[in-house]
């Protein structure tokens, strides 16, 4: 999506525009990462503080237990 995006924008915007239409596309990446950060965040308190099961967690997320504990290791929420 991003290349079709580009190569389209190489068509009709100008080097600044284009510039700017990345920094967005960056920000939106990193929203998503922040927001995903969060989610995970909030559901190992959950689980922490026994409100919810590493189980339930998992099944919230659509993965298996070891996939969101491994989840939580790479976003050092471990």
């Amino acid at each position: 999506m991003q290349s079709v995006l580009y190569a389209l924008a190489m068509k009709v915007l100008t080097n600044d525009e284009i510039k700017k239409v990345k920094e967005m596309m960056t920000v939106t990446l990193l929203g998503q990462l922040l927001v995903e950060h969060g989610e995970f965040k909030n559901m190992q308190e959950l689980i922490r503080d026994g409100l919810l099961s590493m189980e339930t967690a998992a099944v919230r997320k659509h993965m298996t237990v070891e996939e969101f504990q491994e989840k939580l290791k790479e976003l050092n929420l471990s």
